[in-house]
C-alpha cells in the first residue's frame, strides 16, 4: 500500500544531483534495515543510513535522536525535512540543525483554509476507516497539482469517484465482509441501484 510522495521525491532527486549525503531519521518501532530496504524499493536508493529511535534509545521529539545523528555523522551541517512541526522542526532547530517543516498531505487537505476540510474532517475514528482515508488522500494527492484551489470539492467526475464514492463503498463492503453476524445469517446481499425502486 505504500506509495512515494512525488513532490518530496523530487527534493530527494535534487539533493542526489548535488551529491549530498542523504539519511533518514524516524521515531519508529520498525528496524532501520527494514525501513532502508523499503525506501530503496520505492526508489530512494541513495539513502545511506536510517536512524531509528528504537535502536538508539533516543527520539526526535525529545531531541536525543538529533544528538545521536550529529555524533554519528560528525557534523552539524544538516538540513532536516519533516512533516511533524514539533518533532521535525522545533526540536531539530533546538538541537542546532537547520529544519524545514513540510506538512503531510493529510495536514494540507485538512488545513484551516482547505475546501476539503468539511468533507473529511469528521471521518469516523474507526481505524480501518482512517487507513482507507489516509491511503485515498495519499494516492490521489501524491501529486499536489491535484489539490483544487476553487470552491468545488471535486474537480471532475473521476475525482468524485476516487475521493468520494470509492473509499466509502470499500469501507462498507469491508465492514460487511468482516461482520460475522451478517456472514452467518444471510446467504446473499442485494444492492439496489438508483433509489431502490422495485
Amino acid at each position: 500500500l505504500l506509495s512515494r510522495r512525488q513532490d518530496m521525491y523530487e527534493v530527494y532527486l535534487y539533493a542526489a544531483s548535488k551529491n549530498k549525503k542523504i539519511v533518514a531519521t524516524s521515531d519508529m518501532y520498525l528496524s532501520s534495515s527494514f525501513l532502508k530496504e523499503t525506501l530503496h524499493k520505492k526508489g530512494y536508493n541513495l539513502i545511506s543510513e536510517v536512524y531509528v529511535s528504537n535502536e538508539y534509545k533516543a527520539r526526535k521529539d525529545t531531541g536525543a535522536l538529533y544528538e545521536k545523528l550529529k555524533e554519528k555523522e560528525q557534523t552539524t551541517d544538516i538540513l532536516h525535512i519533516g512533516d511533524n512541526f514539533y518533532s521535525d522542526c522545533k526540536k531539530a532547530l533546538e538541537c542546532g540543525i537547520t529544519a524545514i517543516y513540510y506538512p503531510s498531505i493529510k495536514d494540507i487537505i485538512l488545513s484551516e483554509h482547505s475546501i476539503y476540510r468539511d468533507v473529511w474532517n469528521k471521518v469516523s475514528s474507526d481505524p480501518i476507516c482512517r487507513i482507507v482515508l489516509g491511503f485515498t488522500l495519499n494516492r490521489y494527492f501524491g501529486n499536489l497539482a491535484n489539490i483544487k484551489a476553487g470552491s468545488g470539492v471535486f474537480a471532475d467526475f473521476e475525482s468524485m469517484i476516487s475521493l468520494g464514492l470509492a473509499p466509502i463503498l470499500f469501507y462498507i463492503a469491508n465492514a460487511i465482509a468482516n461482520n460475522k453476524n451478517i456472514q452467518k445469517n444471510y446467504s446473499e446481499l442485494l444492492f439496489a441501484s438508483r433509489d431502490g425502486y422495485l
